[in-house]
């Protein structure tokens, strides 16, 4: 019954109401919390200068430092369609250049499971006490646990971008939708 409904809803376009399953075992809630555990990674470019018939290039590439520093974080997103949602989130980072980061979160969810977002972010710096700005983009893959779909594990990876820094935060989530 649920397959029958979720192929009418994808053939007539219409929308998944909370907790209706829509594909592969996925429940569509319209909020969704989650608990994040992360690492981060520095990236360091190594660009060189290159000239060769006229044309000035640069080719880099990118090395990871030795030691990752580790975040927890929360999420909240609230569906407004089984396409779109909205939310904020906040990430406290245990040691390194940054002590925390938050703010707004946009998620795209292209097919059951998959999501996609993009976060303008205020992170503090743990040595100055100074505020930067940080895009976040990322993508995950929630994966439901057990049958009433309600759980998931998510393992996600995101890239942060600043005026400072470009950094890798490899992660998986654990969330409840609701």
């Amino acid at each position: 019954q649920h397959e029958a409904a979720g192929e009418e809803h994808e053939a007539t376009g219409e929308e998944h109401e909370a907790g209706e399953e829509h594909g592969e075992g996925h429940h569509l809630h319209k909020h969704h919390i989650a608990v994040i555990i992360s690492a981060t990674e520095a990236v360091e470019d190594h660009g060189e200068e290159h000239n060769g018939h006229g044309d000035t290039h640069s080719e880099g590439s990118s090395d990871f430092k030795d030691d990752p520093d580790f975040t927890i974080g929360f999420d909240y997103e609230r569906r407004f369609t089984q396409l779109w949602g909205f939310g904020g989130m906040i990430d406290w980072i245990a040691e390194g250049r940054r002590e925390f980061l938050f703010g707004p979160i946009g998620f795209l969810h292209p097919w059951a499971g998959s999501k996609f977002w993009v976060a303008p972010l205020a992170e503090r710096v743990r040595e100055t006490g100074d505020w930067a700005l940080v895009v976040r983009v990322g993508a995950g893959w929630d994966i439901p646990i057990g049958k009433s779909g309600k759980y998931s594990i998510a393992p996600n990876i995101n890239y942060d971008i600043s005026d400072e820094h470009q950094l890798w935060v490899v992660g998986v989530a654990i969330g409840r939708g609701f």
